[in-house]
């Protein structure tokens, strides 16, 4: 698959789990956070990433690049055979159009369901592998 394909599954892909596209971010608006996915690449290892802000702790005249309570790379695991990044780097060059979306959307519904389902109970049930910043953690009363 080539990088044209991979950006054409990417987008139908995210827009049908229910993201909205801006720029080169996917943007999943939830009642009490919204999510935003970035496609990355470092040191030639390409993943995704994504970073949330609870909405309560923000108002408009916050600037959208300080709305931010934790950063999180996605791990799109497909082979257990490889160590590392390579266990989970994208390697879109590699797979059919077939096997990227139904990885991606694995990827989607294993990261991002448990936050459709109950957001702030995922995020406190969880909040020893977050990394939530100091706001997040007290307005989730986990201080």
């Amino acid at each position: 698959m080539d990088k044209q394909q991979f950006n054409k599954i990417t987008k139908e892909t995210f827009l049908e789990y229910g993201f909205v596209k801006q720029k080169n971010l996917y943007f999943l608006y939830l009642n009490e956070i919204t999510i935003i996915v970035k496609f990355c690449s470092w040191r030639g290892v390409k993943s995704f990433n994504y970073w949330f802000f609870l909405n309560n702790l923000y108002d408009s005249s916050v600037k959208f690049e300080e709305k931010y309570d934790t950063m999180i790379e996605i791990k799109m695991e497909h082979n257990s055979e490889l160590r590392g990044y390579h266990k989970h780097e994208i390697l879109f060059e590699e797979w059919t159009e077939e096997e990227y979306r139904e990885l991606l959307n694995k990827m989607l519904h294993s990261y991002f369901d448990p936050y459709k389902a109950d957001a702030l109970q995922f995020l406190k049930d969880n909040d020893y592998r977050m990394a939530l910043s100091k706001k997040a953690r007290i307005y989730l009363r986990l201080v």
